[in-house]
């Protein structure tokens, strides 16, 4: 599997996890890639709508998904 991929996978965890603390070199890293590039998880399942909402709004990283 890519690093983008870890990279993407590390920072939707950070939004689910309730530790204080933040891995800041993962955001850094995620950040520089600008993007998680996602495969089979669109806007309408599992409401991911707001956790790629979330991710932009936060951190500033864009989303797209390859639907399956």
């Amino acid at each position: 599997m890519s690093k983008k991929f870890f990279l993407s996978l590390g920072l939707v965890a950070l939004l689910f996890s309730n530790s204080q603390a933040i891995d800041e070199n993962l955001i850094k890293a995620v950040q520089a890639e600008g993007r998680v590039n996602s495969l089979a998880m669109p806007d309408t399942w599992a409401n991911w709508k707001d956790t790629w909402a979330d991710l932009k709004n936060l951190y500033g990283i864009e989303h797209s998904d390859a639907d399956m």
